[in-house]
């Protein structure tokens, strides 16, 4: 009986180690008014229409967004903001939540769960900035917040040219293949 509670356990943790997809991740905050699900598409989930803040299952799970910050025409405008992480059912949004973090650029830093303390983030107008939020359930996690003058693109291949070693890159940017050798 013990070797069989044994099992049951570890099975519920391997099946219940990440946060329900149907519920997804949100980041509600101050540039929003803490609306949660929040209403700009970057900071918003699955529970959000034309969310982009997904799960990305590939190599280590994780919940991953890019925020254009301008004064106008981007996600939002420069300043310092209050916001956390958030994850629950329709019925509270506000079930899971991660914060007590001030970030501090292209660092991987600790959330904490259920923290009463927000997150802080300082932003500029002209810059890009990556999310990626390391699922492991609900418990305290990591994630990291990467700056960039420019929207961040994919590198669609890597590949040596010749036997000297020299390296190419090829990546996809605003629709056009480039391409550049090293």
């Amino acid at each position: 009986m013990k070797k069989l509670f044994t099992i049951l356990i570890l099975l519920g943790v391997t099946a219940f180690g990440q946060i329900e997809i149907s519920e997804g991740l949100n980041m509600p905050g101050a540039y929003n008014g803490w609306v949660n699900p929040p209403s700009i598409n970057a900071l918003g989930g699955v529970q959000k229409s034309g969310g982009t803040l997904l799960v990305i299952t590939t190599g280590t799970r994780r919940y991953k967004t890019t925020i254009k910050v301008a004064a106008s025409g981007g996600d939002i405008t420069e300043g310092t903001y209050a916001w956390k992480f958030s994850s629950g059912p329709t019925s509270n949004y506000w079930q899971n939540s991660w914060g007590n973090v001030n970030v501090s650029f292209n660092s991987l830093q600790n959330y904490t769960k259920e923290s009463p303390n927000n997150n802080s983030v300082t932003v500029t107008n002209g810059k890009w900035y990556s999310v990626n939020w390391k699922d492991i359930g609900y418990v305290n996690t990591t994630a990291i917040w990467m700056e960039t003058t420019g929207e961040p693109v994919t590198i669609t291949n890597v590949q040596t040219e010749d036997p000297s070693g020299r390296w190419r890159l090829s990546r996809g940017a605003n629709n056009n293949q480039r391409t550049s050798s090293y």
